[in-house]
């Protein structure tokens, strides 16, 4: 997967996904009403945005929910699925397009793509357990809403790494980008 995105997630297609990303996401928590739902309901915070939560507060969230907000949060998760990948595929193909400016795709640098990776992977998890857990007993969730907290932990903090490390690396490129530019024969 890494080898893919260096190589074959280039130019065009990465600008595409992340304005795919941002749209989407935009979408999904601004136009439609499931998350400002959830949220007021969970009084706030979504599960979803906190870090590690336990299975009691997993059941205390999803066990608020009516009826409705359960079928519209069940809706919610599977329209995230899309946004996981778009957010998660963005990320890397950014990540990707720094560290081939740096010339460092075959350095250990390149395993970074592994962050926004796994961040897509455990937001497809939770999505998952959180809708199994929505289905079955929402009240009390037991291992699948721990289990759920786990995963949107290690979402959470795989992302909060990605993003900037992202960024740090666009920089970098663009500043080597600008050396280059004004310094022709230092490379």
């Amino acid at each position: 997967m890494i080898g893919f995105f260096l190589r074959q997630v280039r130019g065009p297609l990465v600008l595409v996904l992340l304005i795919a990303a941002i749209g989407y996401g935009y979408f999904l928590t601004r136009l439609l009403p499931f998350w400002a739902e959830m949220q007021a309901a969970a009084g706030g915070a979504e599960l979803q945005e906190t870090l590690f939560y336990s299975a009691e507060r997993a059941g205390a969230a999803l066990g608020s929910y009516d009826a409705p907000l359960r079928r519209g949060a069940l809706s919610f998760y599977a329209l995230d699925i899309v946004f996981a990948g778009l957010f998660a595929s963005a990320l890397a193909g950014l990540m990707a397009y720094g560290l081939r400016r740096l010339h460092a795709e075959a350095t250990p640098w390149r395993f970074a793509l592994i962050l926004p990776l796994a961040s897509g992977g455990f937001d497809l998890l939770e999505n998952a357990l959180l809708a199994i857990a929505l289905a079955t007993n929402p009240a009390a969730p037991g291992l699948i809403g721990t289990i759920a907290g786990v995963a949107t932990g290690l979402k959470l903090t795989l992302g909060m790494i990605a993003a900037p490390l992202t960024l740090l690396l666009l920089i970098a490129a663009g500043g080597r980008h600008a050396w280059r530019q004004l310094n022709p024969k230092s490379d």
